[in-house]
C-alpha cells in the first residue's frame, strides 16, 4: 500500500477498513500533487484525518459499478475534497443523504466552502438527513462546527453579501440554522 493510500485510509473509521481499501484500489495515485492538508474530526470516538484537498482524477463510471454502496460512498466522500469545485458538487449530491456515521464531516465541511451550488444541494436534502447521526457528530466536534460556521460567514461576506444583503436569505446561513437547531 502506497503512502497516499495510507493517508486516505486515515479519513475513515477503522471498522470499515476493508471497504476503504477496496474503494481506494479504484484511484489512480499518479497525480502530480499529494493530498493537501487535513482536518481532524471525531467519528464514533475515533479521530479521523480528512484531507483538505485531493488531486486525483475521478475513477471511471465503470469502476463505480463494481463497488458496494459503502465503497461508492467512500470514494464519493473523498471526491468531495477534490480541488475542482465542479467535482465536489457532483459528489456532494451522492453523499448528502447517505446514512452512515462517517458521512457528516464530509457534508459539513462542504458548508465552509465558497461553491454556493454545493450549499444548495445540501439545503435540498436536509429533510433526508439522519438527524441523530448529525446531532451526535456535531456534539462531538464543536470546534470543527464553529470553524465551519465562521467560514460560512466569511464566504458570504466576501462573495455573496451583495447578492444576499439580508444574510437570513443566504443558503449557507439557512443550512447552519438547521444544524444549530439539532444541537
Amino acid at each position: 500500500m502506497n503512502e497516499q493510500s495510507q493517508i486516505l485510509r486515515q479519513a475513515f473509521p477503522t471498522r470499515i477498513e476493508t471497504e476503504v481499501v477496496d474503494a481506494l484500489a479504484m484511484i489512480n495515485f499518479d497525480a502530480p500533487l499529494k493530498p493537501a492538508g487535513s482536518f481532524p474530526v471525531s467519528v464514533d470516538g475515533e479521530t479521523l484525518e480528512i484531507p483538505y484537498r485531493i488531486y486525483y482524477d475521478e475513477p471511471s463510471l465503470d469502476k463505480f459499478k463494481v463497488l458496494s454502496v459503502a465503497q461508492s460512498g467512500i470514494l464519493a466522500c473523498l471526491y468531495t475534497r477534490h480541488h475542482n469545485g465542479f467535482v465536489r458538487e457532483k459528489y456532494a449530491g451522492q453523499i448528502v443523504a447517505l446514512d452512515q456515521s462517517w458521512i457528516p464531516p464530509y457534508v459539513l465541511r462542504l458548508l465552509g466552502e465558497y461553491v454556493i451550488e454545493v450549499l444548495h444541494i445540501i439545503e435540498r436534502n436536509l429533510d433526508s438527513l439522519n438527524q441523530d447521526i448529525y446531532r451526535q457528530f456535531l456534539a462531538a466536534n464543536r470546534k470543527f462546527y464553529e470553524t465551519t460556521k465562521c467560514q460560512v460567514m466569511s464566504y458570504w461576506d466576501c462573495y455573496y453579501r451583495k447578492q444576499y444583503p439580508d444574510r437570513n436569505t443566504y443558503v449557507g446561513f439557512k443550512v447552519i440554522r438547521f444544524f444549530d437547531e439539532l444541537l
